[in-house]
């Protein structure tokens, strides 16, 4: 039910905090490496001239993704430092996108739970014909995803154009998921349905270098699948909430709220594509700076 989900999603959420901390434990030296703070294997051989290096070379000496450097956590940077200083640095319209996304795929993957047995009660469908039309998506999805991305690289379509289709795919799941509910015909709206999110999903991963810094994709990926999977969690839940609710099992207020999620999506594409938020574009925190004026650490460099 909604209190398991819940459940499992504060227990995956309280497994991420210690995990985290350990991979950056282990990332941590080469952050450090990266910035040019001392580390323990260094901070002994700073005064001997015979024993300093380049600057900017990494070694297994400064933790270059090695085990050694974390056991310890060097003077430069705490061990969840690296992590905190890089989320601090995305820019904001990085969360925006993540928010959005999470609506977008929160507005269709939950419906496959679901779809099946609506087209089984509201029309009629027999266990076979509604699973077949529940494909759709899927297929959409795997025959339109190659052609998308061809396009987006052949006309070199920008952020603001890309989000800006996103929004129309997004708004397209939303008049879907409303049809459905309105006891449209659900062949043509769970074609439009999958149609749309194959766009949505292409062009929801071609937008991700365009808020996220080449230096943190891979933790920005995973904050945004983070998000994505949380919704596609959340979501059903608060159907099954919805619908046990209702009393008699009502379908439309699960398609309100699926075409809420698809309309977030779209008004999150279309401030995105509007530069709402460039302001604020890639505002790297720099991670060496801080450190050094709150721990005293640049004069040491400056000595050295």
């Amino acid at each position: 039910g909604a209190r398991s989900v819940f459940w499992v999603c504060a227990g995956v959420g309280a497994l991420m905090v210690p995990l985290a901390t350990m991979v950056n434990r282990i990332a941590t030296g080469r952050a450090n490496a990266l910035l040019r703070l001392p580390t323990e294997a260094s901070s002994g051989t700073e005064g001997d001239p015979t024993q300093q290096r380049d600057p900017g070379t990494i070694s297994a000496a400064d933790g270059a993704m090695t085990t050694a450097a974390s056991a310890t956590p060097p003077d430069g940077l705490g061990a969840a430092g690296a992590a905190l200083h890089a989320l601090r640095s995305v820019p904001s319209k990085f969360w925006v996108y993540a928010g959005g996304s999470a609506c977008m795929y929160g507005a269709v993957v939950p419906f496959w739970l679901y779809g099946a047995g609506f087209l089984q009660r509201e029309h009629g469908y027999s266990i076979d014909r509604a699973g077949t039309l529940m494909l759709i998506p899927e297929l959409a999805l795997c025959a339109l995803s190659v052609p998308i991305g061809v396009a987006v690289d052949r006309f070199r379509l920008t952020f603001a154009r890309c989000q800006r289709w996103y929004a129309c795919g997004a708004l397209t799941i939303a008049a879907s998921h409303l049809g459905l509910g309105l006891g449209g015909d659900p062949r043509l709206f769970v074609l439009s349905l999958g149609t749309a999110y194959a766009c949505c999903n292409q062009l929801t991963w071609a937008s991700f270098p365009g808020v996220c810094p080449e230096d943190l994709m891979s933790l920005g990926g995973g904050v945004v699948a983070c998000c994505i999977n949380l919704a596609c969690a959340i979501v059903p839940a608060c159907i099954g909430a919805i619908r046990s609710g209702s009393g008699d099992g009502e379908e439309l207020g699960m398609f309100v709220l699926l075409c809420a999620c698809g309309s977030a999506a779209a008004g999150v594409g279309a401030a995105l594509s509007a530069g709402m938020f460039d302001e604020d574009e890639f505002k790297y925190v720099d991670m060496k700076e801080e450190e050094e004026e709150t721990m005293g650490v640049r004069s040491e460099w400056e000595e050295a």
